[in-house]
């Protein structure tokens, strides 16, 4: 699986192949990592069971005529496709479709309402805010959905197709919970016993990470021969004090150092600045406005993991000073200031109720919460979506399942999570959090569900290769020959030259005032100093290479 490879599917694909992988994903407790992997799977007479936990699409070849395209659970394999009468395409970058439409002299139209929301500081609008993209005739597909392909001598299109409804996996909280602790200290096990095989955990202040980290001291002889090894890294940033302290303290529990080195067999080689720039237009321009450049090769040697996903199934949008959340119809005005006419707030206003529509088909949770879900959970998470070996633990179908049987009340005071921690190693409840909120009041403690944790855990098989074999289906990312020193700087040179050379379509599209509102932004930020990131101060340096893009693949109208 190399970072630099592009997924793209159009009507013009031989589509020869019976099946095609890419990505990685846990099958029960096997780890399949990219197509060859996937192969040995198949080859060993094992077969996915649906949608499975990671970061993958899947392509299958169904009948002579019909194929179809699925992704993980969670849907953090973002996929966009294009189709008219005449021609369709599929892939993981809006950009790359763009730039292969405007090839092929094919006319498309930007979606203003799309274009201007992506101004926005607010969290809601970090990332893509419906199933439209910038582009009017690029959609993004939803997570509960499949696509097929029609291929015949006569006919050829594609279709979307509506997932089968989720299976609970029990039918009970408690045996819910029991699976998800059996299934993931499994999965651990499969990580941990493996010698090739390095683990990155993310430690902090807070709740959702300290849930994962119990997974992984509930059995100290799980991990010891990961530390003396140095397998094992616990990541902790020194910069943010309070998570700092309260990770050490965690860890001190068990005598394991923070930030620990990783052996040298385990390190993975960096980008160049060129390379990560690329990345980060190809996979985040028009998805993701933070910005998060990919530092390293994806390598199937080292694994992240941490606490992302803990959000999907509480409230995130909407808190108020006494603790309660707005009506998601109430929250969603705070957005209508970013927009220069009422046509355009109406026009993204109609696009994210019609795709809370769509999420509504299966499910009852709060519509804020489906929102978050379906978009910043996805984008957030996978940051970096084909660079990083990364899973959300608590973004995974055996979570969910927990959570589904779980009472209303029980995710949103985090009691499912305390559960957790508390079934798989209590110790870690008694070290305070980041904030005192996050902490159990005398409630939480009451209702403290004891699940019986004497079950035995079993190692699952690796199928992975170093080496991947190629396919027509991936295609190489566009690097530029900007020689810098790192990519901040490229993207602050072309975002700025943006600024100066695209003023008409900035304020055709942003509005007259954010001229000046950019330059006055590139003052407050001293680039020297950052760190190569910029999360919400990255937005408006988004928002100039957007309109960047689209003055490159102006063969369409404004």
């Amino acid at each position: 699986m190399d970072h630099k490879k592009i997924f793209f599917i159009s009507s013009e694909s031989n589509l020869k192949e019976i099946r095609f992988f890419d990505g990685y994903a846990f099958s029960n407790v096997d780890l399949i990592v990219g197509n060859k992997g996937f192969s040995d799977f198949c080859k060993d007479g094992k077969q996915l069971n649906g949608y499975e936990d990671g970061n993958y699409v899947l392509f299958e070849q169904l009948s002579d005529t019909l194929y179809k395209l699925s992704r993980d659970y969670h849907g953090y394999y973002p996929l966009f496709y294009y189709k008219s009468e005449d021609y369709w395409c599929i892939s993981n970058s809006i950009i790359y479709i763009a730039e292969c439409l405007k090839s092929k002299d094919i006319a498309f139209s930007y979606d203003e309402s799309n274009i201007e929301i992506w101004k926005s500081e607010l969290a809601l609008a970090l990332q893509l805010s419906s199933h439209n993209t910038f582009i009017r005739e690029i959609k993004v597909l939803p997570v509960n959905r499949d696509i097929i392909i029609f291929k015949s001598t006569d006919e050829n299109k594609i279709a979307l197709n509506k997932r089968g409804k989720n299976e609970l996996i029990e039918d009970n909280y408690d045996d819910a919970l029991r699976e998800c602790l059996k299934i993931w200290g499994s999965r651990y096990l499969t990580i941990l016993s493996n010698e090739n095989i390095a683990l990155h955990q993310d430690l902090t202040g807070g709740l959702d990470s300290r849930s994962i980290f119990s997974f992984i001291v509930k059995d100290m002889g799980l991990i010891a021969d990961s530390l003396k090894t140095g397998r094992l890294k616990i990541n902790s940033e020194p910069a943010k004090t309070k998570d700092f302290e309260i990770a050490q303290r965690l860890l001190n529990l068990f005598d394991i150092d923070v930030n620990s080195r990783i052996n040298k067999k385990y390190m993975v080689d960096k980008v160049s600045s060129e390379e990560a720039y690329a990345t980060w237009k190809y996979f985040n321009v028009g998805r993701y406005s933070p910005i998060i450049f990919p530092i390293y090769n994806f390598n199937p040697s080292v694994i992240e993991l941490g606490g992302e996903g803990g959000e999907d199934n509480r409230n995130f949008y909407g808190k108020q000073p006494d603790g309660s959340f707005e009506e998601f119809h109430t929250y969603i005005n705070k957005y209508k200031h970013y927009f220069s006419t009422e046509e355009r707030y109406a026009q993204w206003l109609g696009q994210v109720k019609e795709s809370l529509s769509v999420l509504k088909e299966d499910s009852e949770l709060d519509p804020s919460i489906l929102h978050y879900k379906e978009f910043r959970s996805n984008a957030h998470t996978s940051k970096n979506p084909k660079s990083r070996f990364k899973f959300g633990v608590l973004g995974s179908k055996y979570f969910d399942s927990i959570s589904q049987l779980s009472s209303v009340e029980k995710t949103k005071t985090g009691q499912v999570l305390y559960d957790l921690i508390y079934s798989n190693c209590n110790r870690l409840l008694y070290i305070p959090f980041d904030e005192e909120k996050k902490g159990m009041n005398d409630e939480n403690i009451s209702k403290l569900t004891s699940i019986d944790n004497s079950f035995s855990l079993r190692s699952g098989k690796i199928y992975s290769d170093n080496h991947q074999s190629t396919s027509e289906y991936l295609v190489d990312i566009p690097v530029g020959s900007d020689l810098a020193s790192n990519p901040l700087q490229i993207l602050s040179d072309k975002a700025f030259k943006s600024l100066e050379t695209n003023k008409d379509s900035i304020e055709y599209f942003f509005g007259k005032s954010y001229v000046d509102k950019y330059y006055k932004k590139f003052q407050e930020i001293d680039f020297d100093k950052q760190k190569g990131n910029l999360h919400t101060k990255g937005v408006f340096l988004h928002a100039l290479i957007l309109i960047d893009t689209i003055s490159e693949t102006q063969s369409g109208k404004k």
